[in-house]
Protein backbone atom coordinates (compact mmCIF):
# COMPACT_ATOMS: atom_id res chain seq x y z
CA UNK A 1 0.00 0.00 0.00
CA UNK A 2 2.77 2.33 0.54
CA UNK A 3 3.97 2.48 -3.30
CA UNK A 4 0.49 3.33 -3.97
CA UNK A 5 -0.12 6.23 -1.46
CA UNK A 6 3.72 7.66 -2.89
CA UNK A 7 2.89 6.84 -6.93
CA UNK A 8 1.80 9.39 -9.65
CA UNK A 9 -2.05 9.60 -9.89
CA UNK A 10 -1.78 7.77 -13.36
CA UNK A 11 -0.77 4.31 -12.02
CA UNK A 12 -2.65 4.30 -8.47
CA UNK A 13 -5.69 4.42 -11.21
CA UNK A 14 -3.93 1.82 -13.36
CA UNK A 15 -3.30 0.02 -10.09
CA UNK A 16 -7.02 0.03 -8.96
CA UNK A 17 -8.39 -0.54 -12.21
CA UNK A 18 -6.38 -4.15 -13.00
CA UNK A 19 -7.21 -4.84 -9.30
CA UNK A 20 -11.37 -4.37 -10.17
CA UNK A 21 -10.40 -6.26 -13.30
CA UNK A 22 -8.90 -9.23 -12.14
CA UNK A 23 -11.88 -9.69 -8.76
CA UNK A 24 -14.69 -8.94 -11.49
CA UNK A 25 -13.01 -11.74 -13.79
CA UNK A 26 -12.37 -13.92 -10.88
CA UNK A 27 -16.41 -13.61 -9.69
CA UNK A 28 -17.52 -14.08 -13.09
CA UNK A 29 -15.57 -17.13 -13.30
CA UNK A 30 -17.11 -18.32 -10.20
CA UNK A 31 -20.80 -17.93 -11.40
CA UNK A 32 -20.63 -19.35 -14.61
CA UNK A 33 -18.98 -22.61 -12.75
CA UNK A 34 -22.17 -22.86 -10.63
CA UNK A 35 -24.41 -22.20 -12.94
CA UNK A 36 -23.13 -25.00 -15.03
CA UNK A 37 -22.93 -27.25 -12.22
CA UNK A 38 -27.04 -26.94 -12.13
CA UNK A 39 -27.91 -26.50 -15.51
CA UNK A 40 -30.17 -29.59 -17.09
CA UNK A 41 -30.18 -31.62 -13.60
CA UNK A 42 -32.90 -32.64 -11.96
CA UNK A 43 -33.81 -32.06 -8.48
CA UNK A 44 -35.29 -34.28 -5.52
CA UNK A 45 -38.75 -32.31 -4.60
CA UNK A 46 -39.80 -34.88 -1.98
CA UNK A 47 -39.49 -38.40 -0.14
CA UNK A 48 -42.18 -40.65 0.76
CA UNK A 49 -42.62 -44.34 2.46
CA UNK A 50 -45.34 -46.59 2.30
CA UNK A 51 -45.79 -49.22 4.42
CA UNK A 52 -47.62 -52.42 1.57
CA UNK A 53 -50.09 -54.82 2.41
CA UNK A 54 -47.38 -58.19 2.14
CA UNK A 55 -44.88 -56.50 4.72
CA UNK A 56 -42.62 -54.75 2.48
CA UNK A 57 -41.66 -51.14 2.31
CA UNK A 58 -40.82 -48.59 -0.31
CA UNK A 59 -39.00 -45.57 -0.45
CA UNK A 60 -40.19 -43.06 -3.23
CA UNK A 61 -37.66 -39.62 -4.59
CA UNK A 62 -39.36 -37.92 -6.30
CA UNK A 63 -37.23 -36.02 -9.10
CA UNK A 64 -37.97 -33.14 -11.37
CA UNK A 65 -36.70 -35.19 -14.45
CA UNK A 66 -35.90 -38.65 -15.39
CA UNK A 67 -33.19 -40.13 -14.45
CA UNK A 68 -31.08 -43.22 -16.87
CA UNK A 69 -30.42 -46.45 -14.43
CA UNK A 70 -26.97 -45.84 -15.16
CA UNK A 71 -27.01 -42.67 -13.08
CA UNK A 72 -28.12 -44.20 -10.11
CA UNK A 73 -25.83 -46.53 -7.64
CA UNK A 74 -27.08 -48.41 -4.78
CA UNK A 75 -24.21 -49.28 -1.78
CA UNK A 76 -24.80 -51.16 1.12
CA UNK A 77 -22.68 -49.65 4.06
CA UNK A 78 -22.80 -50.41 7.86
CA UNK A 79 -26.46 -49.53 8.88
CA UNK A 80 -27.50 -47.33 5.98
CA UNK A 81 -28.47 -48.23 1.88
CA UNK A 82 -26.71 -45.34 0.35
CA UNK A 83 -27.94 -44.14 -2.98
CA UNK A 84 -26.10 -42.14 -5.45
CA UNK A 85 -27.74 -39.67 -8.28
CA UNK A 86 -25.57 -38.61 -10.52
CA UNK A 87 -26.74 -35.45 -12.54
CA UNK A 88 -29.18 -34.65 -9.70
CA UNK A 89 -29.63 -31.81 -6.99
CA UNK A 90 -30.70 -32.40 -3.55
CA UNK A 91 -31.02 -28.80 -2.95
CA UNK A 92 -32.47 -28.23 0.38
CA UNK A 93 -31.53 -31.16 1.93
CA UNK A 94 -34.49 -33.29 3.63
CA UNK A 95 -35.05 -35.49 5.81
CA UNK A 96 -38.10 -37.85 6.15
CA UNK A 97 -38.49 -40.01 10.05
CA UNK A 98 -40.06 -43.51 9.40
CA UNK A 99 -41.49 -45.55 11.88
CA UNK A 100 -41.01 -48.95 10.96
CA UNK A 101 -39.09 -51.82 12.48
CA UNK A 102 -36.21 -52.15 10.57
CA UNK A 103 -36.32 -48.35 9.25
CA UNK A 104 -35.01 -45.37 11.06
CA UNK A 105 -35.08 -42.20 8.61
CA UNK A 106 -34.63 -41.36 5.16
CA UNK A 107 -32.59 -38.26 3.73
CA UNK A 108 -30.84 -36.73 0.81
CA UNK A 109 -27.72 -34.13 0.82
CA UNK A 110 -25.67 -32.92 -1.67
CA UNK A 111 -22.31 -34.54 -1.87
CA UNK A 112 -21.10 -32.89 -5.31
CA UNK A 113 -22.43 -30.30 -7.68
CA UNK A 114 -23.31 -33.22 -9.77
CA UNK A 115 -23.71 -36.08 -7.54
CA UNK A 116 -26.41 -36.16 -4.68
CA UNK A 117 -26.78 -39.02 -1.76
CA UNK A 118 -29.77 -40.41 -0.36
CA UNK A 119 -29.16 -42.43 2.81
CA UNK A 120 -31.67 -44.73 4.10
CA UNK A 121 -30.55 -45.70 8.06
CA UNK A 122 -31.43 -48.63 9.28
CA UNK A 123 -32.16 -50.55 12.57
CA UNK A 124 -30.23 -53.53 11.46
CA UNK A 125 -27.45 -54.18 9.09
CA UNK A 126 -27.24 -53.35 5.61
CA UNK A 127 -25.70 -56.71 4.53
CA UNK A 128 -28.63 -58.31 6.08
CA UNK A 129 -31.39 -56.29 3.52
CA UNK A 130 -29.30 -57.24 0.86
CA UNK A 131 -30.92 -59.80 -0.61
CA UNK A 132 -34.02 -58.62 -0.19
CA UNK A 133 -33.61 -54.98 -1.21
CA UNK A 134 -34.33 -54.03 -4.99
CA UNK A 135 -34.17 -50.76 -6.59
CA UNK A 136 -36.56 -49.58 -10.12
CA UNK A 137 -36.20 -46.43 -11.57
CA UNK A 138 -40.33 -45.07 -12.03
CA UNK A 139 -41.39 -42.21 -14.68
CA UNK A 140 -40.05 -39.13 -12.42
CA UNK A 141 -38.49 -40.89 -9.55
CA UNK A 142 -36.42 -43.83 -7.52
CA UNK A 143 -38.34 -46.84 -5.93
CA UNK A 144 -36.39 -48.46 -3.70
CA UNK A 145 -38.10 -51.76 -2.54
CA UNK A 146 -37.37 -53.32 0.89
CA UNK A 147 -38.66 -56.76 1.59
Amino acid sequence: MKFIRNAKLRDRILDFLSRALLIGLSVLACLWMVSGAHAGQGSITGIKGQLQPDGSYFVDFSLTQRISPKDVTVEFERNFIQVSLKGVSAYPARTETIQHSVLEKVFTYQYQPDLARARVLLKVSANSLRSRASWEVTGNGLRINLK
